[in-house]
C-alpha cells in the first residue's frame, strides 16, 4: 500500500494544479539558487539533489542574499536560503526581498535548528517551507523542491490582496 501511495504522490501531475508545470521553463529542469556560505553545507545539499534524480537544469550558488538579489529575476524556479549568513544576516527577514525580486518562484529556508518561531515568521514572509539540514532524504528533499516551484509563484506576497 505505501508504495502505491508514493508512486501517487511522485507520479502527481502538477500541471493539474493552476494549470501549469512546476518545470516552467524551457529547459529539462528545475533552475535553482542555493544561498549558502558553507562548503559542506552546500556540498551535502547538491549531492543529496543529483542523488535525488530530480530534473535540474542549473544550479547557482551564491554566499549572499545581496550577489542572489543581482541575478536576472527569471532566472531561477526555486531558492534555497541558508537560515544564517554572516555576509546577509538571519534570511528569514529577507524572504521578503528575495520574493519581491523573484516572483515566480518558491523559497525553502535551509537550518541547522527549527524553531517554532522561525517556522512562522519564514511562512509569514512568503517561504513555502522551513527545512532541516539533513532532516530529509533524497527522495522528500525532491518532492519539496517540486512542491516549491509550484506552489511559491502562487504565494501572495505579504500585503498583498489575495
Amino acid at each position: 500500500m505505501a508504495s502505491k501511495l508514493k508512486e501517487k504522490v511522485y507520479g502527481f501531475a502538477a500541471s493539474d494544479i493552476h494549470g501549469f508545470s512546476p518545470v516552467q521553463n524551457d529547459q529539462a529542469g528545475h533552475r535553482i539558487a542555493i544561498v549558502e556560505d558553507n562548503d559542506w553545507d552546500y556540498t551535502m545539499l547538491k549531492h543529496m539533489l543529483e542523488r535525488s534524480n530530480l530534473p535540474v537544469a542549473s544550479l547557482e550558488r551564491f554566499e549572499s542574499i545581496d550577489e542572489l538579489l543581482q541575478f536576472d529575476p527569471e532566472a531561477f524556479d526555486v531558492v534555497v536560503l541558508d537560515r544564517y549568513l554572516p555576509l546577509s544576516g538571519l534570511s528569514e527577514t529577507r524572504i521578503k526581498e528575495v520574493r519581491a525580486r523573484f516572483r515566480n518562484c518558491g523559497v525553502l529556508i535551509h537550518t541547522g535548528h527549527i524553531t517554532h518561531s522561525l517556522r512562522s515568521a519564514a511562512a509569514h514572509q512568503g517561504a513555502v517551507a522551513v527545512v532541516e539540514k539533513g532532516g530529509l532524504d533524497e527522495k522528500a528533499l525532491a518532492l519539496l523542491v517540486e512542491t516549491a516551484a509550484v506552489v511559491g509563484p502562487t504565494i501572495h506576497m505579504p500585503g498583498e490582496m489575495h
